[in-house]
C-alpha cells in the first residue's frame, strides 16, 4: 500500500506542513508504506495550491478513507476545477477502478467539454437527445443558421413548425418551444440553476418538459462544470466502460450507475474520461 500525502504549505486543521510531513513519515516507517505526493488543483497561488490529506490506497477494491479523511476529501478535493488541472483526481480515480486506469492510460488526460450557459445550450442538448453525434451536429448547424439570434424570444416568434423544418422531430420542437415559453414567462431561470446545489439544480432542470436526468446532467457538466454530476443512461459511456473493463457486453444503465457511486466526488470527471476513451476506441477526435 501507499501513504499518499496531498499537502499544503499552509497546513490543515492546525498542523503546519512540516509537522504533517513528519507525521506522515512516522506512519510510513512503522507500516512500511511508500509516500506519494501530488497537488489537488491549482488556485493560481503557490502558497495555497496544496490541500492536506492522508489516504491509504487499498488495492484493486479502491481507496479506503477513515471518517476524518473523508471529510478532508470533501472539503478539499471536492472543489476540483474540472476546467483546470484534473491530473490528481484522475490519478485517484484510476486507483479506484482498473477500467478508468485503462482508459486514462490510453487517453492520458480527458477532453473536458465546455459550453456557454443558458437557453441556447439547453436547446442544443435537446437536439442531441437519442441521436448520433453526426446527426446532432448536422441538425444543430441548421438550427444555428435558422434561428438568429438563438434566444427564447426568437424561437417563440418562429414557432414549432419552423423548428421542424430544421430537422427537429415534432416532439423535440415542442420541447424547445416549451423551454422558450418557460424562460419568457420566468417560470424557469438559468441563473437559479447556477446558484443551486447539485440536487436542487438537477430538480429545477427536470421540471422542464423533455428534460430528463441525462439532459440535466449534460447541462450541469458541460455548461456549469460541475464535478460530481452523473448523466445516467449514456450509451457511449456504457460501451466505453465495457471496453476498458474487458466485459463481453456493455453494463446496463443501472449497473453503471451503481459503479459510478464509487467514483464520488468526481463522477462528472469520470464521465469525461469515459467519453474521451469512447472517442479513442472509435478512432475519432473527442467533441
Amino acid at each position: 500500500a501507499h501513504l499518499c500525502l496531498l499537502g499544503s504549505s499552509n497546513g490543515f486543521g492546525g498542523l503546519q506542513q512540516g509537522a504533517f510531513e513528519r507525521l506522515a513519515d512516522l506512519f510510513a516507517s512503522v507500516h512500511g508504506w511508500t509516500i506519494l505526493r501530488w497537488p489537488i488543483f491549482s488556485t493560481g497561488r503557490a502558497d495555497i495550491d496544496w490541500f492536506v490529506a492522508l489516504v491509504v490506497l487499498g488495492g484493486s477494491t479502491g481507496i479506503r478513507l477513515c471518517p476524518m479523511m473523508a471529510r478532508i476529501r470533501e472539503k478539499g478535493m471536492g472543489q476540483t476545477d474540472i476546467f483546470g488541472d484534473v491530473r490528481a483526481p484522475c490519478t485517484l480515480l484510476a486507483a479506484r477502478d482498473s477500467a478508468l486506469a485503462t482508459a486514462l492510460a490510453a487517453i492520458r488526460v480527458p477532453h473536458i467539454r465546455k459550453r456557454p450557459e443558458g437557453f441556447a445550450a439547453l436547446f442544443r442538448i435537446i437536439v442531441e437527445q437519442q441521436v448520433s453525434v453526426a446527426s446532432a451536429q448536422a441538425i444543430w448547424s441548421r438550427c444555428r443558421a435558422g434561428v438568429k439570434p438563438l434566444t427564447a424570444a426568437r424561437v417563440l416568434a418562429l414557432g414549432e413548425e419552423h423548428l421542424r423544418t430544421l430537422g427537429l422531430t415534432r416532439q423535440k420542437a415542442h420541447y424547445v418551444h416549451c423551454l422558450a415559453e418557460a424562460v419568457r414567462a420566468r417560470r424557469f431561470s438559468f441563473a437559479a440553476v447556477a446558484r443551486a446545489d447539485d440536487d436542487a439544480a438537477r430538480l429545477l432542470l427536470t421540471t422542464l418538459k423533455g428534460v430528463g436526468p441525462w439532459s440535466a446532467g449534460i447541462y450541469l457538466l458541460f455548461c456549469e462544470g460541475r464535478v460530481d454530476i452523473w448523466p445516467p443512461g449514456d450509451i457511449a459511456m456504457e460501451h466505453a466502460y465495457a471496453h476498458a473493463a474487458g466485459l463481453p457486453e456493455k453494463p446496463s444503465s443501472a449497473m453503471l450507475n451503481d459503479i459510478a457511486e464509487g467514483w464520488a466526488p468526481w463522477r462528472g470527471l469520470a464521465a469525461h474520461i469515459l467519453w474521451t476513451y469512447y472517442a479513442h476506441i472509435r478512432q475519432r477526435d473527442p467533441v
